[in-house]
């Protein structure tokens, strides 16, 4: 019998010892690999406001409403979307809101979703203001006093300090003579043992005027905001919507998101990856299905 020497034996040895622990970890380092491309993917994913804000400004709808009742109007624009529409009535539990039949009447062809959804909001004010805003992962309508509850509401912080900063205004401020310093240039010349007296040709005071504190500009931003956004929901003024304070270069504000949105927007929104223009089309007269094709 032919006999293997040692070393190879040796070898093979170490190869069967660490193939299994080489193995595991080639696989845990596979699946960390996969973990990592899952999490990025994710990440990658538009946010569900994101998403909700993609479908309002890039998608176009026709629609032929003529009294439809605001309830199918408003469920024609959650399934044109596929979003997540929650509209608040009153008739539901809490028993105020907007009335789920109030006659819409609209006719549009390609009509930005955000710009139709904004007419129909605008027709259901039959007794109070009503308007939409963004939650986690749904779009909210219903009247603003319904809109503003405790429970809607969200703390943001607004850096303000940039617009706070004011440069100093000098009045009377320094001149120069250029003539009466030329001729004493003249006469240094002629007569250089003499010296250079006066104030050759610069003159004026410095003084400024004196500018507003920090603390006061800032209480004219909050009250230039609390006179133009929804005036009657600040605190300030009665209301119990929002509330707003000044500290240390921020604006503290307690608001709802529609009138968060009012003070700052919202950030720029992509168009969605390779998606195709939608036009998707609804009509409706005199009934509860908006789907139904206009007669000549």
């Amino acid at each position: 019998m032919k006999s293997i020497p040692l070393t190879a034996l040796m070898v093979v040895a170490i190869a069967a010892l660490a193939t299994p622990t080489q193995g595991q970890a080639l696989s845990e380092r596979i699946a960390a690999v996969k973990a990592e491309k899952a999490r990025q993917a994710e990440a990658a994913k538009p946010k569900p406001k994101v998403k909700i804000l993609q479908s309002l400004l890039y998608t176009k709808l026709s629609v032929n409403f003529d009294k439809t009742p605001s309830r199918d109007a408003f469920e024609y624009i959650k399934t044109a979307l596929g979003i997540n529409l929650i509209v608040r009535y009153l008739d539901d539990e809490v028993g105020h809101g907007i009335d789920p039949q109030t006659p819409i009447t609209i006719e549009a062809e390609n009509m930005p979703a955000l710009e139709l959804l904004s007419m129909v909001i605008e027709q259901c004010e039959v007794s109070e203001a009503c308007t939409w805003q963004l939650r986690n992962s749904f779009l909210e309508v219903g009247t603003k006093d319904r809109l503003s509850t405790s429970s809607t509401r969200e703390v943001r912080t607004y850096p303000i300090r940039a617009l706070l900063f004011e440069t100093s205004l000098f009045i009377d401020a320094p001149s120069l003579d250029l003539e009466e310093l030329y001729r004493q240039q003249r006469r240094y010349s002629s007569n250089p043992t003499s010296s250079l007296t006066g104030s050759i040709g610069v003159g004026g005071s410095s003084a400024t005027i004196e500018s507003q504190s920090m603390q006061q500009r800032a209480q004219e931003i909050v009250q230039l905001i609390i006179d133009t956004i929804d005036t009657s929901g600040w605190e300030q003024n009665g209301g119990d919507w929002a509330s707003i304070r000044y500290y240390d270069g921020l604006l503290i504000v307690n608001a709802p998101d529609f009138i968060h949105r009012q003070i700052d927007g919202y950030p720029d929104v992509p168009k969605p990856a390779k998606s195709k223009p939608t036009d998707k089309k609804s009509t409706a007269k005199n009934t509860q299905d908006p789907s139904q094709e206009k007669k000549p």
